[in-house]
């Protein structure tokens, strides 16, 4: 009898083991997905860079012209599947919006990429904004004189807030699906 409980708890433990375990995975191809904005491809960056030829020729499959990204139409968007695990993807901006940095946005996927280029997806939504890339720890600087283990301390979301983020990298990202 004691062997079937012994069996039976090593199950369970198994079980449990692998439900947290599990891998998320990034939002699929004709999917929505909630996203928020990191960066407007409009010109290159401080360091001469913008979109890679890989990423230029999923736009212009996508029917993304040159001139479209140089009026700003292509942002960087980015959302969190899971602790410490993010989905980037290109967004086409619909004509007249405009989005900056911290925009919270709802995509469709049309490509959703791979670890070589970033996908492309088309916004069709402006929900709800959200707070963008808050910190989620703080400096303790007497962490010591506290009896604290660490120097750092986690910085608590609002209540209404808590579901929807994910802590990546130390900072709260917002949810691919919240």
């Amino acid at each position: 009898m004691t062997n079937i409980k012994l069996s039976l708890r090593l199950v369970l433990i198994a079980a449990v083991s692998m439900l947290y375990s599990g891998c998320a995975s990034v939002p699929a191809q004709n999917t929505v997905a909630t996203v928020q904005v990191y960066k407007v491809f409009a010109h290159r960056d401080k360091y001469g860079l913008s979109l890679r030829p890989s990423e230029l020729a999923g736009l212009r499959a996508a029917g993304v012209d040159d001139n479209e990204v140089a009026a700003g139409r292509v942002v960087g968007v980015h959302c969190a599947v899971m602790a410490d695990g993010w989905w980037d993807s290109l967004a086409v901006l619909p004509p007249g919006l405009q989005a900056g940095e911290g925009t919270t946005l709802r995509v469709r996927v049309v490509d959703p990429g791979d670890n070589q280029r970033l996908g492309v997806s088309t916004v069709v939504d402006v929900p709800a904004q959200l707070p963008s890339r808050e910190l989620a720890y703080r400096y303790v600087p007497n962490w010591r004189e506290l009896g604290r283990r660490n120097n750092f301390e986690r910085i608590e979301l609002p209540p209404q807030l808590r579901d929807k983020y994910l802590i990546v990298q130390g900072s709260y990202l917002l949810k691919c699906n919240p």
